[in-house]
């Protein structure tokens, strides 16, 4: 019977642990959507990702890089007309998305970049990657493959 009863007064402060766990659990800091790529046939090297990033945080946060498996590299780059020519490069010091603020990576802009692509892209398939903010941590996403942006 003491068994018992232990039990049953123990049963409370369990549950109550557990929703305590449970409210603290942190909201996610960013969230992503429209995230596509453009089609890259088998034996191109290069590919991109365009998406748009949401800071839910009080501060800003910055979007440093990532990863995927279908590529060897995965960075941040931004494309620029000059003179008309246009350029890209790499953005080594990141991306600032302001607290409460939206950044959408598009053609003619910020983009991630996929170097050393594994395979081809097919349009109608999609694949995971992981982006980087830095100490605000990490963000899996799924990667849709079209010919042309999401609305």
């Amino acid at each position: 019977m003491r068994l018992f009863l232990g039990a049953a007064l123990a049963l409370p402060v369990a549950f109550a642990s557990l929703a305590s766990a449970n409210a603290a659990a942190p909201t996610p800091a960013v969230s992503v959507s429209n995230a596509w790529s453009r089609p890259a046939l088998p034996g191109m090297s290069t590919g991109v990702i365009y998406l748009t990033v949401t800071n839910h945080a009080a501060k800003p946060i910055s979007l440093m890089g990532g990863s995927t498996p279908v590529a060897a590299t995965m960075g941040l780059h931004r494309s620029a007309m000059s003179g008309g020519v246009s350029t890209m490069e790499m953005v080594d010091e990141g991306l600032e998305i302001p607290a409460g603020g939206t950044v959408k990576l598009e053609p003619n802009g910020y983009h991630m970049m996929l170097m050393g692509l594994k395979g081809g892209l097919k349009a109608g398939t999609s694949f995971p990657a992981m982006l980087g903010f830095g100490p605000a941590g990490s963000t899996k996403i799924t990667v849709q493959v079209r010919a042309t942006p999401p609305e």
